[in-house]
């Protein structure tokens, strides 16, 4: 997947914490399923790294998926 920068990413970041409430995970979980996906974080906000929410979810949604299809 190409990683794409868009102008207006820096209006659609969040925080672990924030995207494990987004999909109902916590952040030991959603750190896994980012750096399984060798997600970077896009900037450190407040000292708090911060992720592209567009990234972030297709790294997550994808990881789930596959874990639901080998049941």
């Amino acid at each position: 997947m190409a990683k794409k920068r868009y102008q207006t990413a820096q209006n659609h970041l969040r925080n672990v914490t924030e995207l494990g409430e987004m999909f109902d995970l916590n952040r030991d979980t959603v750190r896994k399923r980012l750096s399984a996906k060798c997600i970077q974080p896009f900037a450190k906000h407040r000292g708090v790294n911060v992720y592209i929410v567009r990234e972030a979810a297709e790294a997550i949604i994808e990881y789930e998926l596959r874990e639901a299809l080998h049941l």
